[in-house]
């Protein structure tokens, strides 16, 4: 495998943390036109400094921030128009 197939392989688990070395080795072998082993894939991954683990599965709004986002939409949910139209929203999201 050159460097080219490597940097491709590896740019592949950037974009899907969750995706297995088979699926990744199967979508190479279609791309390159010759077999690529998951092993191999595993390899170029582990020198690439990456873990074989399933990523964790976690919920996106922790419990406290839910209830500190309830306790907000509470306290605003009957506010006039007017208070409305002078709020400038912004959106601090990581993307």
């Amino acid at each position: 495998m050159n460097s080219i197939t490597e940097r491709r392989v590896i740019h592949q688990v950037k974009i899907d943390p969750k995706i297995s070395a088979p699926k990744i080795a199967a979508s190479t072998s279609n791309t390159l036109g010759r077999s690529v082993s998951a092993e191999t894939v595993r390899r170029v991954l582990r020198k690439a400094g990456y873990i074989g683990r399933v990523a964790r599965k976690k919920p996106l709004i922790g419990k406290r921030n839910r209830v500190k986002r309830l306790e907000f939409a509470k306290e605003h949910i009957l506010k006039p128009q007017q208070f409305w139209n002078e709020v400038i929203f912004s959106d601090e999201s990581k993307k």
